[in-house]
């Protein structure tokens, strides 16, 4: 059962999942395409953390972060929540476009990811 409240606006959406036994974040992301880290896409990923840190929930980002892992986590913008990155096990890349490339994969709490979940 899904319950709990959500926010959106058009690059993310959150959602609190609630269970009998576990309670997180469950969100989907949609970066600006094409131009790696820029301003617009540094301010997406500061409210996401944001709301991470104040909600203070494990979480789970789905996304289509249009850049590499090694460059989403190069920036500053998720020292506060510090996720692992959870990428597809079935696929090297996600991107067939150009130079192929994994641009669609999961940040994950910690929390969660030590449980294998």
């Amino acid at each position: 059962q899904v319950l709990g409240s959500s926010r959106s606006n058009r690059h993310f959406h959150f959602r609190v999942i609630r269970t009998k036994h576990l309670q997180f974040i469950f969100a989907t992301v949609y970066l600006l395409d094409g131009i790696g880290m820029s301003e617009g896409n540094l301010q997406i990923l500061n409210d996401i953390s944001s709301i991470l840190s104040v909600i203070g929930l494990p979480y789970i980002v789905l996304g289509d972060w249009n850049m590499e892992p090694a460059d989403l986590m190069a920036a500053p913008w998720a020292d506060d929540i510090h996720p692992e990155v959870a990428i597809p096990s079935n696929s090297a890349h996600t991107c067939e476009k150009g130079k192929k490339r994994m641009l669609e994969y999961a940040l994950v709490a910690k929390t969660i990811s030590a449980h294998g979940l």
